[in-house]
């Protein structure tokens, strides 16, 4: 089908496009059409002095046991260049996707946009950043490995003193 066939169809009425440089969302009040979410980038430099400080703050707590300290800092380090590659992917689609998404706001959403050839494009830069994030993959375990330190911190925060005097805690990182 032609694009000016689909151009000719009503348009979907009150479709909100929100667009910059670290989100993109199109949505009318029951469609979520695109939502792409720019992740934020950890370095390794961050990981290591989150890791540091894990490993100060269990070393001030009585009877707190840290498990997979030696595996974590090589495993992270490992998973780091594929990680930096994942990142690269994304920015990548998320350009195109912010320039497929500009061009979608020009033109309106028409009823049936699936039938729409730039829809499509940006749907499918859509599915190539979510593959990033599946299970598995270096960018969601990079990631994973992060926010799990970022909650192991927070966790052993809220153990109180006393508490370090009658029990023990084992904190698991992998």
């Amino acid at each position: 089908m032609m694009r000016e066939e689909y151009l000719k169809r009503p348009l979907v009425e009150d479709v909100v496009y929100e667009i910059s440089e670290n989100r993109i969302r199109i949505a009318s009040p029951h469609t979520i059409f695109i939502e792409i979410i720019k992740p934020r980038i950890i370095s390794l430099t961050e990981v290591e002095q989150m890791f540091r400080t894990v490993k100060k703050a269990i070393k001030e707590k009585k009877n707190v046991t840290l498990k997979g300290a030696t595996k974590f800092l090589p495993a992270v380090r490992e998973l780091y260049t594929e990680y930096l590659q994942a990142i690269e992917t994304i920015s990548k689609n998320f350009t195109e996707a912010f320039q497929l998404s500009q061009q979608i706001k020009i033109d309106g959403i028409h009823i049936r946009c699936l039938d729409d050839e730039v829809m499509l494009k940006l749907l499918a830069k859509q599915n190539e950043i979510a593959k990033q994030y599946y299970r598995g993959t270096a960018f969601s375990r990079f990631a994973g490995y992060y926010y799990k330190l970022k909650e192991v911190h927070q966790d052993i925060q809220k153990i109180k003193h006393e508490e370090c005097e009658t029990s023990k805690y084992i904190v698991h990182l992998c």
